[in-house]
């Protein structure tokens, strides 16, 4: 009987560090995200709301936008299908 208890609070420990490991990488992958869109955004409204004279000025800020735009795109891509997912033990 003892066993089975010791058993039973190695697999709660695994499940909880599961957790945790899961809660760290979607709070790393909501910042990331939140930064890219961050810039991003005024990108999108600079790009879209004035005319620029100089034509360096509006073709390096629409690498940036599609720099930030491909960012935005990639970064989902590789927190969630590029990392392996852990199977969970209890069924």
């Amino acid at each position: 009987m003892d066993r089975k208890r010791k058993i039973d609070m190695s697999q709660e420990t695994d499940q909880a560090q599961l957790n945790a490991r899961r809660r760290a990488k979607f709070t790393a992958f909501v910042i990331s995200e939140s930064a890219a869109l961050a810039i991003l955004l005024p990108l999108l409204v600079l790009g879209t709301l004035r005319r620029f004279s100089d034509p360096a000025l509006a073709t390096s800020l629409n690498v940036l936008t599609i720099a930030a735009a491909a960012a935005v795109a990639i970064i989902p891509i590789l927190f969630y299908a590029l990392t392996p997912t852990i199977p969970s033990g209890g069924r």
